[in-house]
């Protein structure tokens, strides 16, 4: 009776301590099961809700305008860097980017992608090493190419710095490390695209400039021979591995620096900021006449740029439409989107799929923190609440991103 009587003893004198014990483990597994809910709907399930609603435009009769190309195109990554950039805020702007790119890739399915300039932070600033440089070229690499989809990007100012800043080595190292050109003709389903090095263009007699005009001259030469089945535009085609049975459509211009405009008032959607203030040529836009140049030599029907970081719609001379889009990275825009661009050789429409915002990110992971804060507060004090509780108020705050989409349709 005494033996048992102490062992009784002994287990209620260990029953708060075990209690205590099975408390802390419940609390510890909802603050891990708190963090991991939040991982997968903040850094993951948020993407691919936003892009759900997002699909590229139909044309008006796909019978009469033969095949239909569906491209994808983004700006302005600004891969942070090692120089200036915080290693924190290079891992949060790289998961925002590459769960943005996979879900649009899975849902929107494009042909062909083209990434417009600044793809890297600090490419201007890797003078002194080019290991920095090969490091965030192989970031680009795992993001952005390696997903069987076709991805062409074309040079921005941060990859080679302003034309004031550029040298060489620079130009070489970019062009070489990103296969990419001053000058690029890519022919796909019939639709024609120039790329072009917009830093290259102030037509000053600098050596990478005039190879950038010579380039654009034999370009247009090329442009005319399309459709002509003389034997000067074969041989012409021939030497530029062109198919001489390609016919001629009016090109799309593709690259960095916008084309020429005094202000943004006579943008088609409008910037939230002043946009009567005067843009500064080779600096914010391509000069004048350099403009004037491009529209005259290669008579495009649609030019697509970046650099400014935000969206505009600009009619140009000659009934040129030009697209500016917004950057593509959290860092610069927190709104970001990308251009969904469908595209016969004689017919376009696009439209502009908007992707989460960066404080409505912030704003749910709030949420599932306070949840689970009060949650397990609850076990804690010997309250019971079901731990699925936290899965609903959570899911049910992440809906509210589809109301987020707005899509801007424009028919050419």
């Amino acid at each position: 009776l005494l033996l048992n009587r102490w062992q009784c003893d002994h287990d209620l004198s260990k029953e708060p301590t075990s209690r205590m014990w099975r408390l802390k483990t419940q609390v510890f597994k909802i603050v891990a099961l708190g963090f991991i809910t939040a991982l997968v709907i903040c850094e993951w399930l948020i993407f691919e809700i936003a892009v759900l609603p997002c699909a590229f435009p139909h044309l008006s009769n796909t019978s009469d305008h033969g095949e239909v190309l569906h491209a994808m195109m983004v700006a302005d990554l600004h891969l942070v860097g090692e120089y200036r950039g915080h290693w924190l805020d290079r891992v949060k702007r790289d998961s925002q980017m590459r769960a943005s790119f996979s879900a649009l890739l899975r849902h929107v399915r494009p042909d062909i992608v083209f990434v417009l300039g600044d793809l890297l932070d600090e490419g201007k600033w890797n003078w002194y090493s080019d290991v920095p440089f090969h490091r965030a070229r192989d970031r680009y690499r795992r993001y952005f190419n390696s997903s069987g989809v076709e991805v062409r990007p074309v040079t921005g100012n941060h990859d080679i710095g302003f034309h004031y800043d550029m040298d060489w080595i620079k130009v070489e190292r970019f062009e070489k490390g990103f296969s990419t050109d001053k000058v690029q003709f890519i022919s796909r389903k019939g639709v024609h695209f120039v790329l072009l090095n917009s830093i290259t263009l102030k037509n000053d007699s600098c050596p990478a400039c005039e190879q950038t005009m010579k380039q654009l001259r034999d370009l247009r030469k090329t442009l005319n021979c399309l459709g002509k089945s003389t034997a000067s535009c074969r041989d012409i085609l021939q030497r530029r591995g062109i198919d001489p049975a390609l016919n001629y459509s009016a090109p799309i211009i593709l690259q960095h620096f916008p084309l020429y405009r005094q202000n943004e008032s006579q943008c088609l959607n409008s910037p939230n900021f002043d946009i009567n203030k005067e843009l500064e040529q080779d600096w914010d836009v391509l000069s004048k006449r350099v403009s004037s140049n491009l529209i005259k030599i290669l008579k495009p029907r649609l030019a697509v740029s970046g650099h400014s970081h935000y969206y505009c719609e600009y009619p140009h001379e000659k009934d040129v439409l030009e697209v500016t889009i917004s950057s593509f990275s959290w860092r610069h825009e927190p709104s970001p989107h990308v251009l969904l661009l469908s595209i016969s050789n004689d017919e376009f429409q696009f439209t502009t799929c908007n992707l989460p915002n960066e404080f409505f990110q912030i704003f749910l992971y709030i949420c599932i923190a306070s949840v689970t804060w009060y949650i397990g507060y609850l076990r804690q004090s010997d309250k019971s609440s079901p731990v699925t509780f936290s899965f609903t108020a959570a899911l049910s705050s992440v809906i509210g991103v589809v109301s987020l989409k707005k899509t801007h349709v424009k028919n050419s």
